[in-house]
């Protein structure tokens, strides 16, 4: 595992190889498979991001009966057109309240990163590629660009939100995500460190002024630490 996304940039520049393909390498190295079987294991967690969202059970609750149906009310309000945010936000949101869902009624689902954010990064991807058409494999090989930031931020921060507070699971889970489009979308790297940085950056409004300074602080050091060797 790289401990800094500066290394990870550096190495880039210098090898020639797409970011998605060093993360490769690495995780090939850490499990002493091919790069055949990192992409199918990869293709695979991909696969149960769409099974999740597919399977989705509108009528399920959890056992507490807390959390259930705010996925179908989501889909309904996206198809009645009285969203907000507009089709594609409202699709992003309904994909990732569907997995959220499912995480508390026990189904199946992806940790990335963890359990508690399972539905950050498979909405906004799973809405990435229904809206624009992209590949498959183009979709996996961004899934490592997400591998690859997140197991940054685990060496470098938190991701347990006992460790970090909430933000750090579903901070991390949108800073994996965020870059990942414009890996796909813009096909280059640098965009995606100032990716990183506002995405955090943009948690910090939501509380209030004593945990904001506190949040401020964090965010800053994940984002230091994690570029910085």
């Amino acid at each position: 595992m790289y401990g800094s996304l500066q290394e990870l940039c550096e190495l880039e520049e210098k090898s020639g190889k797409p970011f998605w393909k060093i993360v490769q390498e690495d995780d090939c190295r850490e499990q002493g498979i091919t790069e055949e079987v990192s992409f199918e294991q990869m293709r695979a967690m991909y696969q149960a991001m769409k099974d999740a969202d597919a399977r989705y059970d509108e009528k399920l609750k959890s056992e507490s009966g807390l959390v259930g149906t705010e996925g179908k009310k989501m889909m309904e309000a996206r198809a009645e057109g009285t969203l907000l945010c507009g089709d594609f936000i409202g699709k992003v949101m309904e994909k990732a309240l569907k997995t959220s869902e499912s995480n508390a009624c026990m189904k199946r689902i992806v940790a990335a990163p963890t359990a508690g954010s399972c539905g950050v990064v498979p909405a906004v991807f799973l809405s990435l590629q229904e809206e624009k058409g992209y590949s498959e494999e183009k979709m996996v090989e961004a899934l490592f660009v997400a591998a690859g930031i997140g197991g940054v931020i685990a060496e470098r921060a938190f991701l347990a939100g006992a460790a970090g507070g909430c933000q750090a699971e579903i901070g991390s889970a949108a800073a994996m995500a965020a870059p990942r489009l414009c890996v796909v979308v813009v096909l280059a790297t640098p965009p995606f460190w100032f990716a990183i940085a506002i995405t955090f950056t943009m948690f910090t409004p939501l509380f209030t002024y004593v945990i904001y300074l506190r949040y401020i602080l964090y965010f800053k050091y994940i984002i230091y630490s994690c570029y910085i060797k």
